[in-house]
């Protein structure tokens, strides 16, 4: 290699560094990094306490790996050969560098934000839909996938609200492709993280407050507490007035609050196949406060109402699964009590006395321990037939989740089936035609955590494959 050659190569590679402010001093690092495994010569480690998992155990690693600067905040790293820059909060660190990587696209964009314990993601395409109608352009980060345009990406398995290097890179595709608008489905897990530090939202709605992750928030006043952070950086307030926890959350809100209602004049004026698409009253109140937070925005109530009204569920909201044999087979994301007894109650009003309500699901490994057994009675007070199985156990044995679940009801005669697969089809191969089969708790994920290891799944998919060999066995019967 020449020496001009070699010159311009140093050159062009000292210009691939990114300059970065912190504390108000410049600093020039290749890549932003979390992961000290990860981590190479000239990069910026970032330390911060996680949920299993402490950042600042590794420091020395990151360091050794190459780390040019550490930022953390807690206690005192003894290492050599990297600039240590102590900061009130990694975490908020985490998303203020991150912005500035991608040129701050927060500063380009309007935003609302949607939390809640249910209903979240449909409440949040209800408002991505209207935008749309009424000519906007709109992008959107949900738990199902981040949309705008004709572009649609995963943001990772089992997430709702992205971490900070995933989130403003998105935000900066969407502000170069000329998105307006973002609507964010809001977790109180990415509140208290911080993961949304530097946001602003123009509106926020919140569905309702029901007791979930209390492992992690403590109690159920604190949830409340937890969601209320993101009144602290909204400009509107738009609460789903008939929703749980409302009355509780709304206590926190220091501006004035708008507040919606599915009430008769609002029900009359949706299309009357809404019901059947968007069963429940529950749905009739993610509609009612989308329309709401669209006003705040400056949209007309009847382009509202009619973008409401010609909406499709988003993936694996009660999904239909397609067949030829007459079954109602649903594929749903109910994952919490609440929402298991919503999508059952829906139900028991659209069958028929005859058919029969056959559920498959379980309970997620890890966390949220106090509901298994809730989940338990309440399916078996709605279902004629319940089957468990496994849904994420992750580390924990799927045998003993599913001994928990049934503490719920012993008396019930409860159908157990750890291999989801097997408990898909044997639910499905009960029904008779006119009979519904309720899938829940995974809806869109495309991925099953077994042991700690994510493995390829879908619900939707192995209820399709369910019917693809029906099919095939009634060809074979003919030919």
């Amino acid at each position: 290699m020449s020496l001009t050659v070699e010159i311009s190569l140093r050159i062009f590679l000292k210009s691939l560094k990114m300059k970065i402010d912190i504390n108000g001093n410049s600093y020039e690092v290749n890549e932003i990094r979390t992961d000290s495994r990860k981590v190479q010569k000239g990069d910026l480690f970032i330390a911060y306490k996680g949920v299993k998992v402490d950042g600042h155990d590794y420091i020395n690693q990151a360091v050794e790996n190459g780390a040019s600067v550490i930022v953390y905040d807690e206690g005192y790293p003894f290492v050599k050969g990297a600039t240590l820059i102590k900061v009130d909060s990694s975490r908020e660190e985490w998303a203020i560098l991150s912005a500035q990587k991608y040129n701050n696209p927060q500063d380009k964009l309007k935003f609302i934000g949607i939390t809640g314990t249910d209903g979240k993601t449909t409440t949040s395409n209800f408002v991505y839909e209207i935008l749309k109608s009424d000519g906007k352009k709109v992008g959107i980060v949900s738990t199902v996938s981040a949309k705008y345009g004709d572009t649609d990406v995963s943001t990772g398995l089992h997430t709702t609200s992205p971490d900070p290097d995933v989130l403003f890179k998105l935000l900066s595709d969407m502000a170069d492709a000329g998105v307006e608008y973002v609507v964010l489905e809001v977790t109180s897990h990415a509140l208290v993280q911080k993961r949304f530090f530097g946001i602003r939202f123009d509106v926020c709605g919140v569905t309702n407050v029901t007791p979930e992750h209390l492992d992690a928030h403590g109690s159920y006043e604190q949830l409340i507490k937890d969601k209320s952070l993101l009144f602290d950086v909204s400009e509107n307030i738009v609460l789903n007035k008939v929703g749980t926890g409302i009355p509780e959350i709304s206590k926190y809100a220091k501006k004035e609050i708008v507040y919606s209602n599915p009430d008769d004049k609002f029900i009359s004026s949706l299309t009357d196949s809404f019901s059947e698409i968007f069963p429940g009253e529950y749905n009739l109140q993610n509609a009612s406060l989308a329309i709401e937070i669209s006003k705040k925005l400056g949209v007309d109530n009847d382009i509202a109402i009619k973008a409401v009204s010609n909406a499709t569920p988003p993936k694996g909201r009660f999904q239909r699964i397609k067949n030829s044999a007459g079954i109602n087979a649903i594929v749903d994301f109910a994952h919490t009590e609440n929402a298991m007894r919503k999508v059952l109650s829906a139900v028991l009003k659209m069958k028929k006395p005859n058919e029969k309500l056959i559920t498959v699901f379980g309970c997620a490994g890890e966390r949220d321990f106090y509901k298994r057994p809730n989940m338990g009675k309440t399916a078996s007070e709605f279902s004629d037939t319940v089957i468990l199985t496994a849904e994420d156990p992750r580390s924990e044995d799927v045998n003993e989740i599913i001994k928990q679940i049934v503490s719920g009801n012993p008396d019930y005669n409860f159908i157990v089936e750890p291999d989801r697969h097997s408990a898909i089809f044997k639910g499905i191969g009960m029904a008779q035609k006119g009979d519904w089969v309720l899938i829940l708790g995974k809806g869109h994920e495309e991925s099953i955590n077994i042991g700690g290891t994510e493995y390829p799944w879908s619900d939707i998919k192995e209820a399709e494959s369910f019917f693809l060999s029906m099919r095939n066995d009634d060809d074979k019967l003919l030919s």
